[in-house]
């Protein structure tokens, strides 16, 4: 419940998207319902929030007497919610329990958390189709968004894969000729009083500053960049045939060809000679390798040289992976997630470093055994050689679903890569996007 006195007359209101940073305006009446004010925040964020507008939970930003300023909004996460009032749907915004009559608001305040409630992608009606139907709907759950891995879903993923991670403990580069490196400083706002740290996405600019200048010199030989991807929410959305797996969403940074800078915006979407994925997280957690694993996976179907992925907190965790093989007894080959988890920033550079250098499968990094043995995907899986059958059966499956479920545009998209990376002219450019 909020302070009885605040009674004011009713103006604007300050929004924010928890985790997002950016605030917004709303205008709406005081008469109005908040589901209208869900409507309002929808229609101004159209580009990032796609969800419908009913799936939006908002929270009031008032906690301990006093509206949050944006700094102390910007710092909150979904895990800081709890204390702050929901707002219902059905009520009007000038109730009580709201703003009342006669809210005014003050220079730099925020009156309205916004989240995106968790719900299932279709209509519970979905649930009493019929088997055949329930069947194409099981094929359409084979998806996973990249943000949302855990360690459920991730397990489940490899699973489908036919996949397992091994570990690789080789030290390469010994300590006299390795060049010192400071790891990146998390920085933290004061709000009355109290120490707030700042979100990951607060501080994008300054950690991609950070891997720019650690790698060095290596990007202009090499022609390369380092590009936040904030903008581009699905870069990284691609499908696997036959085994009907639906990977979506984006990483942090990408490591590509410095093209994207001299070319138009839309040439970052073909990811023009992507050698890595960079996933930065302040705290990694148990299942963080998960997510790695999915962002690993799309950018390799979605490019033509080997490539790596890097989970890190640009402290004392560098986990890098690939894919590879590991021969086993007889003919047997295992495909593998291979794991190499380095705590020294110095050394991690060293490996980015080689790592840009070479786009061969084979790298022998200095002082370590064995060789870095480095697949694609569509080499290591027979299943995903798109023939025409699978590209035929990829386009009636993705029309099956339409009937049943509606149009899916990341699908659509993504068959539709399958489609043109068959035609014999066009194998080479698989890394295209539609």
């Amino acid at each position: 419940m909020l302070n009885p006195f605040l009674n004011y007359a009713m103006p604007t209101l300050a929004c924010i998207v928890v985790g997002d940073g950016c605030p917004f305006i709303v205008d709406i009446e005081g008469a109005e319902l908040v589901a209208k004010l869900n409507d309002k925040i929808k229609e101004k964020n159209v580009n990032t929030i796609t969800c419908d507008s009913k799936d939006l939970d908002l929270y009031l930003a008032f906690k301990e007497g006093a509206w949050l300023n944006l700094a102390g909004a910007k710092a909150l996460t979904l895990d800081d919610l709890k204390g702050f009032d929901t707002m219902d749907p059905l009520s009007r915004i000038d109730n009580a329990m709201h703003f009342g009559t006669r809210f005014l608001p003050n220079e730099g305040e925020v009156h309205v958390l916004v989240t995106v409630a968790v719900a299932n992608e279709k209509s519970s009606t979905t649930q009493l189709a019929a088997p055949a139907q329930e069947q194409m709907v099981e094929t359409k759950q084979k998806r996973y968004v990249h943000s949302q891995m855990n360690s459920k879903n991730g397990v489940e993923f490899l699973q489908n894969m036919n996949m397992w991670v091994k570990y690789w403990s080789a030290t390469p580069y010994p300590d006299e000729g390795r060049r010192t490196v400071d790891s990146f400083h998390w920085e933290t706002v004061d709000v009355a009083g109290q120490t707030i740290a700042l979100t990951e996405s607060q501080q994008r600019a300054r950690y991609r500053e950070y891997m720019e200048t650690g790698i060095g010199n290596v990007l202009a030989q090499e022609k390369l960049c380092v590009v936040g991807v904030e903008n581009a929410p699905d870069l990284l959305t691609a499908y696997i045939p036959h085994l009907d797996i639906h990977l979506a969403g984006r990483t942090d940074l990408v490591i590509l060809s410095d093209e994207v800078l001299r070319g138009n915006a839309d040439d970052l979407r073909v990811l023009p000679g992507a050698r890595m994925v960079v996933e930065v997280k302040k705290s990694i957690q148990s299942d963080s390798m998960f997510q790695a694993l999915t962002e690993l996976t799309a950018l390799d179907l979605l490019t033509t040289d080997p490539v790596v992925a890097l989970l890190t907190d640009l402290n004392d965790h560098w986990h890098f992976f690939w894919l590879s093989e590991v021969t086993g007894e007889g003919t047997e080959k295992l495909h593998v997630f291979v794991k190499w988890p380095i705590t020294n920033p110095g050394q991690a550079f060293e490996i980015i470093r080689t790592l840009l250098t070479s786009s061969a499968a084979v790298i022998q990094f200095p002082g370590s055994e064995p060789l870095a043995n480095r697949r694609k995907l569509r080499h290591m899986l027979p299943t995903l050689r798109e023939g025409g059958d699978g590209v035929l059966d990829s386009i009636e499956r993705y029309f099956d679903i339409e009937s049943e479920l509606g149009p899916d545009v990341e699908m659509a998209r993504a068959v539709a890569r399958q489609v043109v990376s068959s035609i014999p002219n066009f194998n080479t450019t698989t890394s295209m996007h539609s």
